[in-house]
């Protein structure tokens, strides 16, 4: 469990004293759900009764209630007594011992040097403010929810990563608070038809590549540096297929565009593109290390606030490794899409 005055389950980082501190990032680490649900899981180990009191600190932590009104925000099945039988199942019980050491370790993490750290990859006046919830729950998967102004990080509670590993997982979530305002922006423009507005929206979802480059630190890393053999070679075998990816989004925003799909179809595709690493990340992440190493840091932050610019600078980037012979020859988005993306004035409307 965490030490002493960790046990209101509520750390603030910007308290602690011999990490950097930013008055641009903002963190606390609740982790009241985990300590309820430990709590049960050792009193079924030592065979004592557990009470309605003990289940109802469950119910009462603010993490658990959050993550409850989430899954039912999107329409995913939650109550108490799934929970319940989750928590009782043989499965869980036997991670009970590997749970606690997992908390225990995360109790340690550098949280403000973790929040400074994504500052590298965001705009100057970006602020992180957020609260991570470490959770134990059946859905491997962490994940941001709410607005910037009340962002919450559920952290999938996962015995089996290292610190390294969190840390990058925490740096991910973390870019997206962060970007979220200037995205918000970009998608305020009324100076574009509507199918325009809704293509620029699916293209925030390059918001992976972003993070991922974040997560890494630096366009030289391997975004998977941290993890298996498998993880990687999943990814090396996106790379590969980068023009195919690329184009299948080209497609699917020239459509949107043009309005050949309903609003039903374009969600579900955009959501395929995500997937466990679609090509929201792969694709993403590949055009901002490419701006970056070419034209640096700073022009790539300010395509995050406006997708289409980072298409258009990656076009000139690739150009610009077509002309060197010894280099690969690298895909482009088609001028169609860009004039479709990019109207001109007299496209334009107020």
């Amino acid at each position: 469990m965490c030490n002493e005055a960790q046990r209101t389950h509520v750390h603030d980082a910007e308290r602690d004293c011999n990490i950097p501190r930013d008055d641009r990032v903002s963190l606390q680490f609740d982790s009241a759900q985990v300590a309820a649900v430990l709590n049960i899981l050792d009193k079924i180990a030592q065979a004592t009764p557990v009470d309605n009191d003990d289940w109802q600190d469950l119910y009462a932590a603010e993490p658990y209630i959050r993550l409850k009104e989430r899954e039912v925000s999107i329409n995913r099945p939650f109550t108490d007594t799934d929970f319940k039988s989750f928590l009782l199942s043989s499965d869980t019980q036997r991670q009970r011992v590997a749970l606690k050491h997992t908390l225990a370790a995360w109790c340690r993490l550098p949280l403000s040097a973790i929040g400074v750290s994504t500052l590298d990859y965001l705009p100057a006046h970006a602020r992180i403010r957020a609260r991570l919830f470490p959770v134990i729950k059946p859905a491997p998967n962490s994940f941001v929810h709410g607005a910037s102004d009340d962002a919450m990080v559920f952290l999938y509670l996962d015995p089996t990563l290292r610190m390294p590993q969190v840390e990058a997982l925490i740096v991910h979530e973390l870019h997206h608070i962060g970007l979220y305002p200037f995205e918000c922006e970009s998608n305020q423009r009324q100076d574009l038809r509507p199918p325009v507005r809704r293509a620029v929206g699916f293209m925030r979802d390059f918001r992976e590549g972003y993070a991922m480059l974040a997560a890494a630190g630096g366009s030289d890393v391997h975004p998977r540096h941290l993890d298996g053999a498998a993880e990687r070679a999943l990814w090396d075998r996106a790379m590969n297929d980068f023009g195919h990816e690329l184009k299948a989004i080209e497609s699917f925003l020239l459509d949107v565009v043009n309005e050949r799909l309903a609003p039903a179809q374009s969600e579900r595709i955009a959501m395929e593109f995500l997937g466990r690493q679609g090509p929201w990340y792969t694709v993403g992440w590949r055009m901002a290390a490419m701006v970056e190493r070419r034209f640096g840091r700073d022009l790539l932050i300010d395509c995050m606030s406006d997708p289409r610019l980072l298409l258009l600078c990656y076009n000139s980037a690739a150009v610009i490794a077509g002309r060197d012979e010894s280099a690969e020859e690298w895909p482009i988005w088609s001028m169609e899409l860009m004039r479709a993306l990019v109207p001109s004035r007299r496209e334009t409307r107020p």
